[in-house]
């Protein structure tokens, strides 16, 4: 019952929330979105190139946007969406369904809580000084304003305040206001260093020193609550216990002064040890900071990382030398925008780029062909509701379909396989998550005969049954079926009277959503 009343207020809190008219929604026609995406063309061109590859040809529009849906909602495009999709000119489609992805509250809600995972994990807990459900909720409105990203940070890393009143501050007080772990955080999340790994001894495949984490830790010494919340004393920062050193132990150190390791100029000399911090770390001139976040962005887009290794660890060489920076320039450039980062990547060539034909593992790196991906557990579990119900499911729908949103996504995630704060890294199919695709009960109660899934609406509308297959492809694939396959599910439904059809149809919604189609971006 608890549960059920957190999601209940979960829901009621997001459908409160008015869109802000106000934000910044220049939309895909801006030119300037138009340049950096010629940009990133004519840098992954002249790649191809070098490598005597040849780019795959252009996806078909409604594959796009599946894409750009999947990416930005976590979840296939509704009925609805296409069918707007389809009413409009050729030429506008794909921007206009990107314009009203990104104006929409789902967007703001998904990415929120994906970069809510990155700055202070999937933990609820400690619950007195934590709030992690206020602080994905003041990501959301920040998002949905169009706020830079570079403010929200500073917010997280300076703040000061009641987690409560000033849920910026949930990024300090997740780490309990302690120094080494906020580092840790701060480097991943912001920089995408592991930088963490210093902070016993040197790094021992980096050129990163013990000193280099403290100095950095420093800046976070002093951290205090009291009945205000989260307030900066003139307390030093001593580490805690003893260290290792090259591995050997040393005695108790004393005060470690705030230090960077690097890009000294953009420290600031006023302020308190957390906004000199935050300065620093949003910082143009810092080289890190806008490329950790476009890596995130891109791979969350993509479903493949810019760089070789990990979404966090940008030391690990470029896929398209370059490339990072290319993108960071322009974002920074158009004052830290998400959303404008965003239009630049789904309109580039590769974004839109199919992946039919002999795809090498090479063209994929090298984004001639675009990535095929499983879709992560949210995904999944975003489209299983989507495809039950025609109609957008978003902040308009009702209450029963946002609650069933909301407890399926956070239920088949558990089940399937959440990776949590590494959702993002590469991962494969396993057999567990085939058997709950082919026997879990979530499955089975979107797919079932009744008034609130696909089977029964489909069995209950007033079309052929060649018409209902098409339905059924759009709302599990968002392309229509094949001559064949058409062939073969009519066949299937055509000796049913209508009161049995349901049950038929069932049958060939659980074979749509157990095709490797379902489950992968592609």
């Amino acid at each position: 019952m608890a549960r059920l009343v957190v999601a209940i207020m979960v829901v009621l809190t997001a459908a409160l929330v008015v869109p802000n008219e106000a934000s910044s929604q220049r939309g895909a026609h801006d030119p300037t979105v138009a340049r950096a995406a010629a940009a990133i063309d004519h840098h992954l061109e002249a790649a191809w190139a070098k490598a005597a590859m040849e780019p795959r040809p252009p996806a078909e529009g409604l594959l796009v946007a599946r894409r750009m849906s999947l990416a930005l909602t976590g979840a296939v495009p509704s009925l609805e969406e296409i069918r707007a999709f389809e009413s409009r000119p050729q030429g506008e489609r794909l921007e206009a369904h990107l314009d009203e992805l990104l104006a929409s509250r789902r967007f703001a809600d998904y990415l929120a809580e994906r970069l809510a995972r990155v700055f202070v994990g999937t933990q609820e807990a400690p619950f007195l000084i934590f709030r992690r459900r206020r602080f994905v909720y003041w990501l959301s409105d920040a998002l949905h304003q169009g706020r830079p990203y570079d403010d929200m940070v500073r917010d997280m890393v300076a703040g000061t305040g009641l987690w409560t009143d000033k849920p910026g501050v949930n990024f300090i007080t997740a780490q309990r206001g302690e120094a080494v772990p906020l580092t840790g955080r701060s480097t991943r999340a912001f920089l995408g260093m592991r930088l963490d790994c210093a902070q016993c001894h040197d790094h021992p495949f980096s050129h990163w020193k013990q000193t280099d984490f403290m100095g950095l830790a420093a800046f976070y010494g002093g951290i205090d609550r009291n009945a205000t919340g989260i307030i900066d004393t003139d307390e030093p920062f001593v580490p805690g216990g003893r260290m290792m050193m090259m591995g050997k132990a040393t005695p108790t150190p004393e005060s470690v002064a705030p230090e960077v390791p690097f890009a000294h100029e953009a420290l600031p000399t006023d302020g308190s040890r957390r906004e000199r911090l935050a300065a620093w770390l949003t910082s143009p001139s810092n080289p890190y900071f806008a490329r950790a976040i476009v890596n995130r962005m891109w791979t969350l887009m993509f479903g493949r990382t810019l760089n070789r290794g990990a979404v966090d660890d940008l030391e690990t060489p470029e896929r398209v030398d370059g490339l990072l920076d290319v993108i960071a320039r322009d974002f920074v450039a158009q004052g830290y925008d998400l959303r404008h980062l965003i239009r630049v990547i789904a309109t580039t060539r590769a974004f839109r780029m199919s992946t039919e034909g002999d795809v090498t593992t090479e063209a994929q790196d090298l984004f001639a062909a675009f990535p095929m991906t499983p879709l992560r557990p949210e995904q999944i579990a975003g489209s299983l509701v989507q495809l039950s119900d025609p109609h957008t499911v978003d902040a308009e729908s009702h209450f029963l379909w946002r609650l069933l949103r909301f407890g399926n996504t956070r239920d088949f995630a558990r089940r399937y396989g959440d990776a949590g704060e590494d959702e993002l890294q590469a991962r494969i199919t396993t057999i567990t998550q085939r058997l709950v695709m082919m026997n879990g009960n979530i499955v089975n109660e979107r797919i079932e005969p009744g008034l609130l899934n696909a089977a029964g609406r489909l069995a209950r509308m007033d079309m052929d049954d060649g018409r209902r297959v098409d339905a059924a492809f759009l709302m599990a694939f968002t392309r229509r079926p094949s001559e064949t396959e058409r062939d073969h599910f009519v066949a299937q439904l055509a000796p049913h009277a209508r009161k049995q059809k349901a049950a038929a149809l069932q049958d060939m919604m659980w074979s749509l959503i157990n095709a490797t189609e379902f489950s992968w971006n592609h």
